[in-house]
């Protein structure tokens, strides 16, 4: 883009230095264009701050550190969170028929949101970690916890563990997390799990960013 941004910039200049001193060109930006036809849509459009882009979103670090101890930290994920939601529950009927209606998207995110909200609604102030459709939690063996043991399962819509179907392992040991999509977690099998937003996780960089130099 920056590429086409100099071109352009260039051939305005090659034709008013050809026009000059008779004619003067009058130059307006299509983003210049739409500030002022649409004034209350601009401040929407503003760059995000990278700092910020994740933060108050979907996905959020509830606690930075947890040295787990006794407790035995989970790793649930829903299976097929948007495909249940759509599934099971309630969407309006008649208008609109288009099934590409951006309404249709909307209630779908509504209710993957919700499912999620209600997973957070029962683990309270268990929770370490949440993203779109997992989340990561201590296992303190209370009802609230049992009350999510019971929702797990391989259905659509059920609650699966990520640490025992992906890892091989039982419980998490040890967590941190530096904001939303950076953690590390030790299991109890020892085996170190990161993840870093913005960097290819091999066997190179998972020796640099590790959960000992996290903490």
């Amino acid at each position: 883009m920056k590429e086409l941004y100099d071109q352009t910039k260039e051939r305005l200049k090659t034709i008013e230095d050809y026009l000059k001193p008779n004619v003067k060109i009058h130059t307006i930006w299509e983003c210049e264009f739409d500030q002022q036809k649409y004034p209350e849509v601009d401040p929407h459009l503003k760059p995000i701050d990278k700092r910020d882009a994740f933060y108050g979103g979907r996905t959020e670090t509830i606690q930075l550190y947890n040295n787990l101890s006794d407790l035995k930290g989970r790793y649930v994920d829903f299976c097929s969170l948007y495909p249940s939601v759509n599934k099971y529950c309630k969407y309006p009927i008649g208008h609109p028929i288009t099934y590409t209606d951006i309404s249709v998207d909307d209630y779908k995110k509504a209710h993957a949101r919700l499912k999620l909200y209600e997973l957070l609604d029962i683990l309270q102030e268990r929770v370490l970690y949440m993203d779109t459709d997992s989340c990561i939690y201590n296992n303190d063996g209370s009802e609230a916890c049992k009350k999510v043991e019971n929702m797990m399962g391989s259905k659509l819509g059920d609650l699966t563990d990520e640490i025992v179907s992906k890892h091989n392992a039982n419980h998490i040991k040890q967590f941190i997390s530096a904001g939303p999509k950076d953690y590390s977690m030790k299991l109890d099998t020892e085996k170190l799990v990161s993840c870093c937003k913005g960097f290819r996780l091999n066997a190179e960089v998972e020796e640099k960013i590790t959960l000992d130099k996290k903490i």
